[in-house]
């Protein structure tokens, strides 16, 4: 029960990192949706609902698989921003070799990178029902009064 809420809390926070920023260039900043994460933003969305449904064998596999692609949508932008780093930081003029450190990579990716792990690691300690057991449902929600 603790994983499938760990993986809940995993991809939504994932999820909704998608509109954090994501690539920090030149006082401009872009969030996931401009950035390449809508691909990161469905494999969470799928992780939701993989977490919300009883341990069957694919749900394993499903999250390895979501968790891979969330990462690499975010580990592009990482590459990316690097890339521009590395091209500014070896160029021949004093500003442009200024200008390293308004290209940056925002919050957003980092947090898509860190839930996309916890995925990952999720799907290896995944436990399947064993034959005849009964698998406990998620708690209901209860009203507050």
């Amino acid at each position: 029960m603790a994983l499938r809420v760990f993986v809940l809390i995993a991809a939504v926070g994932g999820a909704l990192s998608t509109w954090l920023p994501w690539r920090i260039m030149d006082h401009t900043v872009r969030d996931g949706w401009q950035a390449g994460g809508v691909v990161s933003f469905g494999a969470f969305c799928i992780a939701v609902l993989c977490g919300a449904y009883r341990p069957v064998w694919f749900v394993r596999i499903a999250l390895f698989v979501l968790g891979m692609v969330a990462i690499i949508g975010a580990a592009k932008t990482v590459g990316e921003i690097g890339a521009i780093q590395r091209g500014l930081a070896t160029s021949s003029e004093a500003a442009a070799r200024r200008e390293v450190a308004l290209y940056r990579v925002g919050t957003g990716a980092w947090l898509v990178i860190a839930a996309s792990i916890g995925l990952i690691f999720s799907a290896f300690l995944w436990k399947l029902p064993k034959p005849g057991a009964r698998v406990a449902p998620l708690p209901k929600a209860r009203l507050v009064r």
